[in-house]
């Protein structure tokens, strides 16, 4: 009988390391099971659009409306995210390309497919198919592209309330229809004094795009020069496009919201003339999305410094252009904005101003 004793006294501490460990096996799993959250998010966007006054005569008007609507799921170190991008308009997709926009008027696409890791707080490595990554402005890039790519960025913080960026990486279909065009990218920017009431910004980016003789083929080849090829008689470009863009800022804290002001300068490498572009722009604007907004663009791009076909399509002309942009728009909460903008341009060599009118409601979540 003691034998018997002494032996379940043995088993019996044993038995109640193996249930702790499978507690401890289930809590871990629970615990990585509660660390994935999900969201829905979108973005709405109602569009009235009146253009006159171009050189050709051409004049219009349409109503445009885009929405992008998806889900992402998130963790500390992962984030996935999938969403389908759906337009419709009063117009036909076979005016896309006469009316030089950069998204069709009529379609259902996918918009998003994308993972983010995080390896570390400062480092992101993301691949698929999303926004561009790079800090850009709208007379280098149009922020409603959508190519797929990868990308690595890291940031470190040399002194407090500063911080270092590092971006790289590699992007594909740069344009909606255009999936051979090609653009590798490098970004690094200095933010001073970020979260202050006054702080500024210094970012020098190069941009390489290459495989872009399709768009001058398929009749998108805008305001920059082409010419045909000697082989096969089809239109390319004259220039190739290694873009160098420089871009200071500095913000500042007012009684009315946060002043910013941005100044841009870009040179295509590979041009030997009309090869520059500048940018100066200031708003005036509530961080917290409520109350009225203002802003002021003023651009002068020369016909080779940027591919036309890939920037900001809210301006008539792409390159080989001045003109100027106001705008002004009030959120009625921090997801619902209306906004008015104005644009004012002129196409070189002409004399005639043609104008521009945009009125948005936007919704976001």
């Amino acid at each position: 009988m003691s034998v018997l004793l002494l032996a379940a006294a043995a088993i019996r501490p044993a038995v109640a390391q193996d249930d702790t460990d499978w507690d401890l096996l289930e809590q871990e799993a629970a615990g990585e099971a509660a660390a994935w959250d999900w969201e829905w998010y979108s973005e709405t966007r109602l569009r009235s659009d009146t253009v006159r006054d171009l050189p050709s005569g051409h004049e219009f008007e349409r109503l445009r409306l885009h929405a992008l609507v998806g889900v992402r799921w998130f963790s500390d170190s992962w984030e996935v995210g999938t969403a389908f991008k759906i337009a419709a308009g009063t117009d036909d997709n076979e005016d896309n390309v006469a009316n030089l926009d950069n998204e069709e008027s009529n379609e259902v696409d996918l918009g998003d497919f994308y993972i983010r890791a995080f390896p570390t707080d400062r480092a992101i490595i993301e691949m698929g198919k999303t926004s561009l990554p790079l800090d850009l402005s709208p007379m280098v890039w149009d922020r409603d592209l959508r190519p797929t790519g990868i990308s690595v960025q890291q940031d470190w913080e040399p002194r407090p309330f500063d911080r270092l960026i590092f971006l790289a990486g590699r992007f594909r279909g740069l344009h909606y229809d255009e999936s051979r065009t090609d653009l590798t990218a490098a970004q690094i920017k200095w933010r001073l004094r970020e979260g202050a009431p006054r702080g500024g910004s210094v970012a020098l980016t190069v941009l390489d795009f290459s495989d872009l003789d399709v768009l001058a083929q398929t009749g998108r080849g805008r305001t920059n020069r082409l010419t045909a090829d000697p082989t096969t008689s089809q239109l390319r470009y004259l220039n190739q496009y290694r873009i160098l863009d420089l871009e200071l800022g500095y913000q500042t804290d007012t009684p009315w919201g946060v002043l910013l002001t941005q100044v841009n300068l870009a040179r295509n490498l590979e041009a030997d003339q009309d090869d520059e572009a500048a940018r100066l722009s200031i708003e005036l604007f509530d961080p917290d999305r409520q109350g009225w907004d203002f802003g002021y663009a003023l651009q002068r791009v020369q016909r080779e410094a940027v591919v036309s076909a890939l920037n900001d399509d809210d301006w008539w002309f792409g390159t080989g252009m001045r003109g100027y942009r106001l705008s002004a728009g009030y959120w009625f909460n921090p997801d619902l904005r209306l906004g008015l903008s104005a644009f004012v341009e002129r196409f070189d060599p002409a004399s005639q101003r043609n104008k521009r009118l945009l009125l948005d409601l936007t919704l976001t979540r």
